[in-house]
């Protein structure tokens, strides 16, 4: 080959070279004027106050805390953590508890305070439970009294006309949590925790705490625990936000340590369904809540215990928190495979973790917040921990969750440290929708401040290979002001002056934008609805920048007062009703409700629904998940389609489903059939599809094809086939002269 060829060849090489790294370039859209909600900021907790993290909300929680005693003050008991041994955790004298209350003041974080509510605290610091059962159900080993102090809700339960008494009386042998409480609101009256958990993980008291209780726990053991404790919380400190019932895990929001029997006694219903509902009961008998916040934990066994930094392993971490959000992912461990956890939740292969309790609360009680207050993805010190946290962090922000707590820290100078600074030092607080043309290599979130100012964080989940970014801000007039990076060469979070919009290679990359300076006197629009009470408001340019949101009201918790508070269209959602004055309040009474009011307002009711994006093409189908936002359950938009669907066709099949759907319904109230009906399913996609082509053949054909002429991976495809007949010919040519 002489050297006018290899000239030519390495021309043309170069060009396909650059097609190749145009193909593999990712795009992101952001439409900055397109603020969907605020971004809760107790979503960023820890276990312990790292000052260096910032956490907005610190939890006093864990296995110990079930058996703290607060009138010793730092007295706890490791349970089957640790031999069923008391101990003061090498802490100082006096109230633990207290002091990291005031800690967390000093700091500007909140407190997530754990009250014990299992019976028995640690009455030392060194005495060990010696006859411990060996499984839940074997009580005749068991010995409480070997470590512990009885403990009581209310003291009054004891002594009649009780006095409390601060310092506690140390002398009697017994603890009362009510005294506790008027502790706290005499000792830090304002500053107070304003969030009280019921226990922990009561669900599996039997195994964690079987010395002190043997017996499994069970439905009604819990509920009436929580309700008992939950109540002396509500009378003390009546602003405290209580959460519950601070589940383990995946199997128990669904079954209880009693086994199958347990949920046949309660109408086979699944744990949390069932006590969302009996608390919601309780509540409306009752006139005021008692449950504030759904509080559950989640592991993945194979990924949260596991420090792996095998390339299949990182893999698996990373695609896991798709877990949270995606009902495309089918978990890839047990909860994937094991079909004896539920028969009644939905697709129980595909976690869907936030959408899922959402739904479970909109159905069962209604204006219930979420909590994730124990969760962790393991590998801290690996780039894929670090970058499966920065992921499931901003997660929780985008899936609107109320709060989540890490448990316990991310360790300083790991990846994962990183990864939390990051969001708590830069990203900000309005969530803006950020569309990644294939989510499971590169995700993103994006936020913006009350200026207009952005911050995204993009995460590059391909081990081997750094993407091109094209970057398609919308609606927006702002600069680059600074980028920072997390790669596998520095797990530090380092401030990048030549940026170059490459995603490195398993990376997780920060960009923060600068608004354009505002016009002296401009003003814009602010707020966050206007629906119900709420209202936008107005903020005005002085200096350069947008002043403060004048005139905006903001949704607030529904006080039942003919007005919709919370601004989600729907007045007075799930008021409590007054329990008659000669009536007790049991967890068994149920509203009274007026069969034909709830129809009325059925027929009238405006649904409002909320879908996620597309899910990528598998085997011709696309998927999404749309979750119900009020209670009007009327045309829930289609959940699966095909990927080269029209709008027509789209159009077609939408209406015949509702066709279907409405004819089935009117089947079941005439002959009271008691078939439901179920979502779209992938054979009548198919089925509804036959006959719209059927109907519809030759059309359809023509548009067929002047979809796959206009579609981009078509136009590509020409390009790369011209660029190689060029080529061809080229060298045909020179070889000829």
């Amino acid at each position: 080959m002489n050297i006018k060829t290899k000239i030519l060849f390495s021309f043309y090489l170069l060009i396909i070279l650059s097609f190749s790294l145009n193909s593999l370039a990712f795009q992101i859209t952001i439409d900055a004027s397109n603020t969907t909600h605020k971004i809760s900021p107790l979503i960023y907790g820890l276990a312990n106050n790292i000052p260096d993290l910032n956490a907005t909300i610190i939890r006093w929680g864990g296995n110990p805390s079930t058996r703290y005693n607060w009138e010793i003050g730092n007295a706890w008991n490791h349970a089957v953590d640790y031999q069923f041994r008391n101990t003061n955790y090498n802490t100082a004298p006096g109230s633990v508890a207290d002091r990291a209350i005031r800690g967390n003041v000093l700091r500007g974080a909140e407190t997530i305070l754990t009250i014990p509510a299992i019976g028995f605290v640690a009455k030392d610091y060194t005495s060990r439970s010696t006859t411990v059962p060996s499984s839940c159900g074997d009580n005749k080993a068991s010995n409480p009294l070997q470590t512990s102090h009885p403990t009581f809700a209310r003291k009054n339960s004891s002594y009649p006309n009780a006095i409390y008494e601060d310092p506690p009386n140390l002398t009697d042998n017994k603890v009362f949590i009510d005294e506790w409480l008027v502790h706290l609101k005499n000792n830090f009256t304002d500053k107070a925790p304003k969030f009280i958990a019921i226990d922990n993980e009561m669900d599996i008291w039997g195994g964690t705490h079987k010395d002190v209780h043997p017996k499994c726990s069970g439905y009604d053991e819990i509920l009436s625990k929580f309700i008992e404790y939950s109540t002396i919380v509500k009378e003390t400190l009546p602003e405290a936000k209580v959460l519950g019932p601070v589940s383990c895990c995946w199997w128990f929001y669904w079954n209880s340590q009693r086994g199958s029997n347990d949920k046949k006694a309660h109408n086979n219903t699944d744990f949390l369904p069932w006590f969302l509902q009996e608390a919601r009961k309780y509540d409306l008998a009752a006139g005021k809540r008692t449950l504030d916040y759904l509080d559950i934990h989640f592991y993945l066994d194979d990924v949260s215990f596991n420090d792996s930094n095998a390339p299949t392993l990182q893999k698996r971490r990373i695609n896991a928190t798709r877990s949270l959000w995606d009902p495309t992912y089918r978990e890839e461990g047990w909860i994937g495979i094991k079909s004896d956890v539920t028969k009644q939740q939905p697709s129980p292969f595909y976690v869907q973790l936030i959408p899922r309790m959402k739904k479970l609360i909109a159905d069962n009680y209604p204006g219930t917040k979420l909590a994730l207050t124990e969760y962790n993805w393991g590998a801290e010190n690996t780039i894929a921990g670090g970058i499966a946290l920065a992921d499931v962090l901003g997660i929780f922000g985008r899936e609107q969750l109320d709060i989540a707590t890490y448990w316990r820290n991310p360790k300083p100078n790991t990846y994962a440290y990183s990864a939390f600074k990051l969001y708590t030092n830069y990203f900000e607080d309005d969530s803006l929708p950020c569309y990644s043309e294939d989510y499971k290599n590169v995700s993103c979130y994006a936020s913006k401040n009350d200026n207009n100012d952005l911050s995204i964080v993009m995460t590059n989940h391909n081990p081997n290979a750094d993407y091109p970014l094209t970057l398609a801000l919308q609606n927006t007039t702002i600069t680059l002001k600074a980028v920072y990076q997390i790669t596998e060469q520095n797990k530090n979070l380092t401030l990048i002056t030549n940026f170059n919009f490459i995603l490195p290679k398993y990376s997780i990359t920060l960009l923060q934008y600068k608004a354009a300076p505002c016009t002296e006197g401009e003003t814009q629009s602010c707020g966050i609805s206007d629906i119900g009470t709420c209202k936008f408001g107005t903020k005005t340019c002085s200096n350069g920048i947008f002043g403060d949101c004048i005139g905006a009201i903001a949704p607030i918790e529904e006080t039942c007062n003919t007005l919709d508070d919370n601004c989600d269209g729907i007045v007075d959602d799930d008021c409590s009703v007054e329990v008659p004055a000669d009536k007790d309040p049991t967890p068994n009474f149920e509203p009274v409700i007026e069969e034909e009011a709830v129809e009325n307002e059925k027929i009238g009711c405006k649904p409002k629904w909320s879908c996620t994006p597309w899910g990528n093409c598998e085997d011709d189908i696309q998927r999404r998940q749309c979750t119900l936002k009020n209670s009007c359950d009327k045309n829930k938009p289609k959940e699966i389609k095909f990927c080269d669907q029209d709008e027509e066709e789209e159009d077609y099949i939408a209406e015949k489903y509702q066709e279907r759907r409405e004819a089935e319904n009117l089947d079941i109230s005439e002959n009271n059939n008691p078939k439901s009906s179920e979502a779209l399913s992938k054979e009548e996609l198919f089925d509804l599809a036959k006959v719209y082509s059927d109907s519809n053949h030759n059309k359809k054909s023509v548009y067929s094809v002047l979809s796959l002429i206009s579609s981009e991976t078509f136009i590509l495809g020409l390009d790369a086939i011209a660029i190689v007949l060029v080529f061809g010919i080229i060298l045909y040519y020179i070889q000829r002269k």
